[in-house]
């Protein structure tokens, strides 16, 4: 089961790219478009951690997992991530974002799927900058998630309106085709 929302992020990814994930200070910008600047990005191998400033707002994005646990996941019957076959070694425990310490809502049913075969300092959360949609007001935050490296991995992307704090999209893609489209392996 893919899951998505109305908005058609792909076509907007095609002219991002992305901001670095090494956690150096970097800072990008392009006319018209809003300029993100990378804070830090950590990870203890269980939880990452993504701060950076988004058109003059403070953002954190926090990816949390833990080991699968037949009692809590048995129910979920597709998963996206790295393994040949589920279930995954671990799985997302929580995704959050907050911008200016403000708490944005991301339904655990847009995460839960989320698997992992390995837990180390790999860090999976990626910002694309420069991504817009005209017919919206105000900023729209997009980032993903990378699941996997090779055949059988995914993305899982969302985009944020930075004004409202509103989820208002959120995809699975084929990994391969997602960086592809936006130009980038980050």
């Amino acid at each position: 089961m893919k899951f998505s929302l109305t908005f058609p992020l792909i076509l907007v990814f095609a002219s991002c790219s992305t901001v670095d994930q090494q956690g150096d200070q970097s800072s990008r910008a392009v006319a018209g478009t809003q300029k993100i600047t990378l804070v830090s990005h950590t990870t203890d191998g269980v939880t990452e951690v993504k701060k950076l400033i988004a058109s003059d707002r403070e953002v954190v994005v926090s990816l949390s997992w833990r080991k699968y646990s037949a009692a809590l996941d048995s129910s979920i019957s597709e998963w996206y991530g790295d393994m040949a076959r589920p279930p995954a070694k671990y799985v997302a425990k929580s995704l959050s974002v907050t911008i200016d310490e403000r708490r944005v809502e991301i339904p655990e049913s847009k995460y839960r799927y989320l698997g992992s075969q390995w837990m180390n300092d790999i860090k999976q959360i990626g910002v694309l900058e420069n991504a817009q949609d005209s017919s919206r007001d105000g900023d729209l935050l997009y980032f993903y998630i990378n699941l996997g490296d090779g055949s059988e991995s995914w993305v899982a992307s969302y985009a944020i309106d930075l004004v409202s704090g509103v989820l208002v999209s959120h995809e699975i893609h084929d990994a391969v085709s997602f960086h592809n489209g936006i130009g980038s392996r980050g």
